[in-house]
């Protein structure tokens, strides 16, 4: 694990969830599950002005792991097609969006 890996494992659990994010959400049809899913379980990729979090394989697999198969069933579709923007201190969320074409990294 890296220093990284272990600093997001930190703070995930007092993540909050901005005012522009909630309304983004609410607009765009994304559930706070699925933002929380992503938040707690995603990919997090630096980018310009925050932390980006989508999911790849093994972090649906981890994901359907701790959630179970019931709970993760109800998020799976939004997973696959949205991602959320958290701060750099990854104190806050954002925005959430969703994904318009595959991200190559």
């Amino acid at each position: 694990m890296t220093n990284c890996e272990s600093y997001i494992d930190v703070c995930k659990s007092s993540v909050h969830i901005s005012k522009h994010a909630a309304k983004r959400s609410q607009q765009r049809g994304i559930p706070g599950e699925a933002v929380m899913a992503l938040v707690d379980y995603g990919k997090h990729s630096f980018t310009k002005k925050g932390i980006s979090c989508s999911m790849d394989r093994q972090s649906r697999i981890k994901a359907k792991r701790d959630m179970g198969e019931s709970a993760y069933r109800k998020v799976e579709w939004w997973l696959d097609r949205c991602y959320v923007v958290m701060s750099l201190d990854l104190v806050s969320v954002i925005t959430a969006a969703w994904r318009n074409k595959r991200w190559r990294r």
